[in-house]
């Protein structure tokens, strides 16, 4: 079976990594979520059970040792490690540089979109319960969607291609896949396609995805958040007035993540 397995393309065995790794852990966590928003709603009992459930997933995507056996694997594959050296301020100015480009450029899109997404139909359904409910079961959303997610596609889904096919593929493949398994109309796939690269490139450059994680985390927590408190965010109107600021906005986060990685670059080579 090994030997079967190593004959096969490097593209099918990250695919099929990447499914394994992706759709079980989501589909659980999204199962504890809905139904403690439809089921039991006076208490976030699936918070403290979705981390457990992160924690595991975690400890075993690392490859760390307990409660299962280390994987040096696993661990170069999921590209978590600590980047040694580099700068704490360029790390900081890439993931708020992260986070604004995913607004600005998600935002661009949805101006020019007419209909409805089942994202954001999901998005109201978390804010529809009462504060205390709503903010746990957003975090556990957030934390889901941020680890699961960059560990899958930024870690070994792009570590496997761009050591197979270089690091043009590895970013476009990744940039496609994360689009399409967001299952969005047709014209909000290119904005989410330039945010996976974006996201690639921060991880391809700073040989870590750990600020991916905290900004798309991140991002989606205080997205929400601001929904819950103000549900025009959400509509289509809220995109169309502040076109112009989202498209300055995108322009401001990408000097500030391409600034960010020429500055960890540096910090480091000179280091050596």
């Amino acid at each position: 079976m090994k030997e079967l397995w190593s004959k096969l393309p490097v593209w099918i065995r990250a695919l099929v990594i990447a499914a394994l790794l992706f759709f079980p852990v989501i589909s659980i966590n999204q199962l504890l979520l809905f139904q403690n928003l439809f089921g039991y709603t006076s208490v976030a009992w699936s918070l403290p059970v979705i981390i457990f459930i992160l924690w595991l997933y975690w400890r075993f995507t690392i490859g760390a040792n307990k409660p299962f056996k280390p994987s040096d694997v696993r661990r170069d594959l999921s590209m978590t490690s600590k980047r040694k050296g580099g700068s704490l301020a360029g790390a900081f100015i890439s993931i708020m540089g992260l986070m604004l480009f995913t607004y600005s450029a998600v935002a661009i899109g949805y101006a020019f979109l007419d209909e409805g997404t089942d994202q954001l139909e999901m998005i109201k359904l978390f804010t529809a319960p009462r504060i205390a409910i709503a903010i746990p079961l957003i975090l556990g959303l957030a934390l889901t969607a941020g680890i699961v997610e960059e560990i899958v596609f930024r870690g070994y889904l792009q570590t496997m291609l761009e050591r197979g096919y270089g690091v043009v593929i590895s970013f476009g493949v990744t940039a496609i896949i994360f689009a399409l398994l967001h299952f969005l109309p047709q014209i909000l796939l290119v904005p989410y396609m330039l945010v996976s690269l974006a996201f690639s490139y921060v991880a391809y450059r700073s040989r870590t995805i750990v600020p991916g994680i905290i900004a798309h985390a991140g991002f989606d927590f205080v997205a929400i958040v601001l929904i819950y408190f103000n549900p025009e965010m959400a509509e289509k109107t809220y995109f169309e007035e502040s076109l112009v600021v989202s498209v300055i906005l995108l322009i401001i986060s990408v000097a500030m993540i391409w600034y960010s990685q020429d500055r960890l670059v540096k910090r480091d080579t000179s280091g050596l």
